[in-house]
């Protein structure tokens, strides 16, 4: 069943909830009661509809050169997991963090643990990697599927 039906189911369930236990029989009341759940429903489904999974073409900018790969994000059971690949190595990524638009990990890369953070807008993704002091800018775009 889709999200936003479900919330409108939960929506009639709360209104006749407060029918009920308030005698609300005004219908103004009753409208303004409907109108308060509908929009907790809806800011409650766009704040799932965040969907940053699949697969980010990346790039790190470091002093002497560019690293580029594919960063794959996948969730199951709410939980966010993922990897970056490059030059065909595959680094799994540690201690993922998705709240709301900010993504955090770790990698290990040769021995060096990096943390990376940034934040998504739209389909893109802009953070940077940080290792054992310094900070390199990264930036990545959706892949879109055909």
């Amino acid at each position: 069943m889709p999200k936003f039906s479900i919330g409108l189911c939960n929506i009639y369930y709360n209104a006749l909830y407060f029918v009920e236990k308030f005698k609300l029989l005004d219908m103004y009341v009753l409208y303004s009661v409907l109108s308060f759940f509908a929009l907790e429903a809806y800011s409650h489904d766009a704040l799932i509809d965040n969907d940053y999974t699949g697969e980010w073409e990346y790039s790190v900018i470091g002093p002497d050169l560019t690293y580029k790969g594919i960063m794959k994000l996948d969730e199951t059971d709410g939980e966010i997991s993922g990897s970056l690949n490059s030059e065909g190595v595959k680094y799994e990524m540690t201690e993922v963090k998705l709240e709301g638009d900010i993504l955090e990990f770790r990698i290990n890369v040769g021995g060096f643990v990096c943390d990376v953070k940034g934040i998504f807008e739209n389909d893109d993704f802009e953070g940077e990697v940080s290792v054992e002091g310094y900070s390199l800018p990264m930036k990545a775009k959706r892949i879109m599927e055909e």
